[in-house]
């Protein structure tokens, strides 16, 4: 178990590359450099599709992002497949099929988003990439040495009701950021102020959930276990995604008349892939939550 859990922290590792190379491909408007899918300039080799193509930074972009792609995909469908035949868990079995259909489905997504020239696919793309990466996280979790030892299990109770719902409730407003976020960059027209009001106003609203959760799982988690750690590192990643959502819309203001900047990319791109470790601690909340609770009886 623990040789896979390696395995997955290290197809998560190559994922978190992939989300910010998709954030650069995006913050740099290369989505359409390579006009073509699945071929790439008519070429079915996918290493060197057409000479010098990685001397051109926007067809590096995008034709990077698509071997990234393959890479996590391959280690998906590995995944997979040693999860299935090795794990004696029916349900985690599920999860490792459910991982590669996801990763499939995003191939899909891209491919058709360049055949297509549609934005609206290249939303989805983008929040269909946080499942996917939300999926894995849930699979490093139950390979986890504290998950298989049923370290810090909560006692049933009234504050572990209340930190499971609290936990649930931010995962949900959190996605619901990420489907604005990526609303806003994948517009095509500079920013919409409606949709960046409403985008900020979310994230006000994101900040007081974390830290009612917060608040919560000290209640529930009184031994300061993995509970009470993982959501202290919530709290810090809410304040520094906080911090980099502003500075990128306010970079975005200043040069909104000129090309996009090194600074913007930078920016946009890191909001991005700390966006998507703010989700999956999140989501690490939320499974540590639902795990079945010690009686209070059990305890006494």
């Amino acid at each position: 178990m623990r040789r896979r859990h390696v395995f997955t922290l290290v197809a998560l590792g190559f994922t978190v590359v992939l989300l910010g190379w998709g954030a650069v491909v995006t913050s740099i408007e290369a989505g359409l450099a390579v006009p073509d899918w699945p071929t790439t300039f008519d070429s079915i080799d996918p290493i060197n599709p057409t000479p010098d193509w990685y001397k051109i930074p926007p067809v590096l972009a995008e034709h990077g992002h698509r071997l990234m792609g393959m890479i996590v995909g391959a280690l998906t469908l590995l995944l997979a497949f040693w999860t299935f035949f090795a794990d004696p868990r029916p349900w985690m079995k599920r999860i490792g099929l459910f991982a590669l259909l996801l990763v499939i489905l995003q191939g899909v997504l891209g491919g058709l988003r360049v055949v297509w020239i549609s934005l609206d696919l290249a939303v989805v793309h983008a929040c269909t990439a946080q499942l996917f990466f939300a999926t894995l996280v849930s699979m490093a979790f139950f390979t986890s040495g504290s998950w298989l030892r049923a370290e810090g299990v909560l006692i049933e109770g009234e504050a572990a009701t209340r930190f499971r719902r609290l936990s649930v409730l931010t995962a949900v407003l959190l996605y619901g950021q990420i489907i604005l976020g990526a609303l806003l960059r994948h517009r095509g027209d500079g920013v919409d102020p409606m949709l960046a009001g409403i985008h900020m106003l979310g994230a006000a609203v994101v900040f007081a959930m974390v830290f009612m959760t917060i608040k919560a799982a000290r209640q529930a988690d009184p031994e300061k276990t993995l509970v009470s750690k993982l959501s202290h590192g919530l709290a810090g990643i809410l304040t520094l995604q906080i911090i980099l959502g502003f500075a990128a819309y306010f970079i975005i203001l200043k040069d909104i008349d000129s090309m996009r900047t090194t600074l913007q990319v930078v920016l946009n791109t890191t909001h991005m892939v700390v966006g998507a470790l703010f989700f999956a601690t999140t989501i690490g909340l939320v499974l540590l939550a639902a795990r079945k609770a010690v009686p209070k009886e059990e305890t006494a």
